[in-house]
């Protein structure tokens, strides 16, 4: 009769060698590793994606707001007038520029060159349209006197 087999001892079943525990380890470590990279890099996109749409949606509120400012005071012939507006100083963490000219109104972001046009209705074929704020000091003024129309 033969003897019975040993199912324990260095190298079998058993027993672990010191080499695979370590392996498991490190294939446990770039596990983390990987899942947190992936992670990170989601929410980076999204957090990339929303500030493009906010972006888009503040100079787009602006933009309105200016051209009713300006609508506002066209309605009032051969009158000499003035607004003077308060606007952000920076929208999405970027500053940005108005611009009248006779093509209209149009604001653009200084770093990101996204910008949001209106025609003014028409109202350039009426009045000479002219003038370049920024947002740095978060407020300009638009001036009416006869056809003129000036940003400063």
């Amino acid at each position: 009769m033969r003897a019975p087999r040993r199912l324990t001892g260095p190298g079998r079943c058993g027993k672990r060698s010191g080499q695979s525990m370590i392996f498991e380890q490190v294939l446990l470590f770039a596990i983390g590793v990987g899942i947190f990279v992936g992670l990170f890099a989601a929410f980076t996109v999204y957090q990339s994606y929303f500030s493009n749409i906010n972006l888009h949606n503040q100079l787009n509120e602006i933009k309105d707001v200016v051209t009713l400012k300006i609508m506002r005071l066209t309605e009032k012939e051969n009158v000499t007038a003035n607004v003077i507006m308060d606007i952000p100083r920076r929208v999405s963490d970027e500053g940005y520029q108005i611009s009248l000219s006779g093509t209209g109104l149009t604001v653009m972001s200084l770093v990101s060159g996204v910008s949001k046009h209106s025609s003014l209705y028409g109202i350039n074929e009426t009045y000479n349209l002219s003038g370049t704020v920024t947002s740095v000091f978060g407020r300009f003024i638009i001036y009416k006197k006869e056809n003129k129309i000036i940003l400063s």
